[in-house]
């Protein structure tokens, strides 16, 4: 057996409880919010002045998101 298949394999392991899938569903909607929090700051933060991205699709993005 490899060690991947050790890894992945669940026929051995019983399943989780309903309590702790409950949880872990809350731990990843909280990771997530996090993430996606962190992600839009720094896309806030980013300057599209260089001249590199000029067009209206950039002006529609920029008045709707970001500003």
């Amino acid at each position: 057996m490899s060690p991947l298949a050790a890894i992945t394999d669940t026929s051995a392991a019983p399943p989780a409880p309903a309590t702790d899938r409950a949880a872990l569903a809350k731990a990843a909607k909280q990771f997530e919010a996090i993430f996606v929090r962190r992600m839009l700051s720094a896309a806030r933060q980013t300057s599209f002045d260089d001249g590199l991205f000029k067009s209206e699709a950039k002006d529609l993005f920029l008045a709707r998101f970001v500003r």
